[in-house]
């Protein structure tokens, strides 16, 4: 990496304030996900965060690492490529099953349809391309950003996400103690906390963006405290350490007030009655403990006060809706296993091209012919499956394997942060540690529901992706030590 002396960027301050405005209101309204509002959130992180990447592109070259992106944007210009008209001869050599298909329609329908795309859903196609793009330009700037070292805008982008996910806990929870309080002006179908997003998974897996954070500026202001006792017990004598160390856990322990609001967060999760979003509640949990480099004794205590708070809170509102809920797990698991087992036969007439970005609401009335014919089966509660679908089998394996060597290379990086002393771990670290397992927990929610189809969702994962990218960034040599912030 160039170790050139940084310069200023142009429209650098004004792009963090859009960042920070992007990051408060996204969730606010259904999670964008309505149609027109994630139009304007494509637009407008296009304009700014493309704008700034184009303005500033000299100086960036050697920060915005492309050779790591390069299988992502091989997707997205795919996924462009299938929503191109193609002759139906060509076609009928990539995906003969989709020319079968356009060819009855002509017979019946007496057309004559010559040009026809790979996807079932151009229009549609284009739209998610487009925002996975943006998604992409966003990640960059905020990596970018986060390298000019402005510590102020690391802390407001950390603290923006907490009282997000605090505001939305706390929505969550009221939803819970009167049930009659709707999502925003709709009516709450679930009887369970949803916030201000409409599906109580997506909501589940958008709060377990947000209480890790939390987790870890509170670890962060422990380890503050632990630092600066150290520091100071070194220029004091012996019989003033105890004052001092009394002095200063007074001053800077801040800690418990970030537990609380990781707490809250997560007793909220348990009440969005979401199976999936307290499983990767619970796998983060693993993760983050088994990355974080204090003392076994501490992790375990750090995690039964955390979970004492939930339980406590938890207990005023009663968990035997919650338990009844768990005990449904294997009925509505052999539901979803055969919605999966149905779905395959979709990959078998698709196999190499897919049949389009969105195209599983289309083709599922077809295939899960055994299924009530009440229920529109608009997603497969699979993120795989229906990736597999939509890209085909070589596609999505390069997605599926780019995604897993990132992940790879950040837990072997991160790793080796257990072998340092906890009072010397930079707080960029910390927040890499619980971004990573947050992510972690993403992936596992995916492989039974559909959280990653939420704007929001995807839009937080970005930038815990980014927390991710710094934390290594600071670890490579020639960078500050661990004792910097």
């Amino acid at each position: 990496m160039s170790r050139r002396k940084s310069r200023p960027l142009q429209f650098e301050k004004q792009l963090q304030f859009f960042i920070l405005f992007v990051l408060a209101s996204i969730p606010l309204l259904f999670g964008a996900a309505h149609p027109f509002v994630q139009g304007i959130y494509t637009a407008l992180l296009l304009i700014c965060c493309g704008g700034f990447l184009l303005l500033n592109l000299p100086l960036l070259e050697d920060r915005l690492g492309f050779s790591r992106i390069l299988p992502f944007l091989l997707i997205l210009f795919y996924v462009v490529l299938m929503s191109l008209p193609l002759p139906l001869s060509l076609v009928a050599v990539l995906s003969p099953h989709r020319a079968a298909a356009i060819t009855q329609v002509n017979t019946l329908a007496g057309t004559d349809l010559r040009w026809v795309s790979l996807s079932f859903s151009q229009m549609v196609g284009y739209k998610e391309g487009i925002y996975y793009f943006a998604i992409l330009v966003y990640f960059l700037c905020l990596k970018v950003l986060l390298q000019q070292r402005d510590r102020i805008f690391f802390d407001r982008l950390l603290r923006v996400m907490i009282v997000v996910g605090v505001l939305e806990a706390m929505y969550g929870i009221l939803q819970v103690v009167s049930p009659s309080l709707g999502v925003l002006w709709l009516k709450n179908a679930y009887k369970s906390a949803c916030g201000t997003i409409i599906y109580k998974n997506q909501y589940a897996a958008f709060l377990n963006f947000c209480w890790p954070v939390a987790l870890a500026v509170g670890l962060g202001f422990y380890r503050k405290r632990l630092s600066d006792i150290a520091k100071k017990l070194k220029k004091h004598k012996h019989r003033k350490r105890r004052h001092l160390r009394e002095k200063l856990t007074v001053k800077v322990d801040q800690a418990p007030l970030y537990w609380l609001a990781t707490a809250l967060i997560m007793l909220a999760v348990l009440f969005s009655l979401s199976r999936a979003g307290t499983l990767s509640m619970l796998l983060i949990w693993l993760i983050i403990l088994a990355l974080l480099p204090f003392a076994r004794k501490r992790k375990i205590l750090l995690f039964i006060s955390i979970l004492l708070l939930v339980v406590g809170f938890g207990s005023i509102l009663g968990f035997d809706t919650i338990v009844k809920k768990f005990a449904l797990l294997d009925a509505t698991g052999r539901g979803r296993i055969r919605l999966w087992e149905a779905s395959l036969s979709i990959i078998k007439d698709y196999p190499w091209t897919g049949s389009g970005l969105e195209s599983y609401r289309f083709l599922s009335p077809v295939y899960l012919e055994y299924f009530p014919g009440t229920v529109l089966y608009d997603r497969a509660h699979n993120e795989y499956i229906e990736l597999i679908i939509e890209l085909g089998i070589p596609m999505a394996m390069v997605l599926f394997l780019w995604i897993m060597c990132l992940m790879i290379r950040a837990i072997r990086h991160l790793w080796k942060i257990r072998q340092a002393p906890f009072a010397q771990i930079r707080s960029s670290s910390l927040v890499g540690i619980t971004s990573l397992a947050s992510i972690a927990g993403f992936l596992l929610h995916g492989a039974v529901d559909f959280a990653w189809r939420l704007p929001a969702n995807l839009f937080y994962c970005a930038t815990l992706a980014a927390f991710v990218s710094y934390a290594l960034w600071n670890l490579e040599p020639g960078h500050r030590s661990y004792g910097e912030k």
